[in-house]
């Protein structure tokens, strides 16, 4: 495949993990929102329906984003093959090449598995709470 294409398609892959993220992050947002406006209204089945509903999202949105993460690691080892095939490589491709993500360590294998889970359970254990905290308060 042509490096250009290569590259295209690493791109896409990126725009694509970027917005599975975004709607994930709407999501979690949402369910906060719940737990801080909605408590007082919600009974304990509903709680049980959005938990889960939210952990069945949660699971879904990690595959993908995993699958994006090994179709992204793969093109970028496409691209590492573009000069044993005769091609002269573009300075992107050897920046690309060089800052691969799915070698590096901080950021990208460590800090954001623990942001996305801290995320998840915060806003989780947010709603929980809420639910409980309202249940608490005496009656007027």
């Amino acid at each position: 495949m042509a490096e250009d294409r290569l590259i295209e398609l690493y791109l896409l892959t990126q725009n694509n993990a970027a917005i599975t993220l975004q709607w994930w992050l709407g999501v979690t947002i949402g369910v906060a929102a719940l737990g801080h406006f909605v408590a007082r209204k919600l009974n304990p089945g509903m709680l049980i329906l959005i938990c889960l509903l939210y952990v069945s999202f949660t699971y879904v949105t990690m595959r993908v984003l995993f699958g994006l993460k090994g179709l992204s690691a793969g093109l970028v080892e496409d691209l590492e093959n573009v000069p044993a095939s005769g091609g002269v490589v573009s300075t992107a491709t050897e920046y690309l090449v060089q800052a691969n993500p799915a070698s590096g360590f901080p950021l990208e294998q460590f800090v954001m598995p623990f942001m996305f889970l801290g995320t998840f359970l915060g806003s989780l254990i947010f709603l929980v709470w809420s639910f409980v905290q309202v249940r608490k308060e005496p009656k007027v």
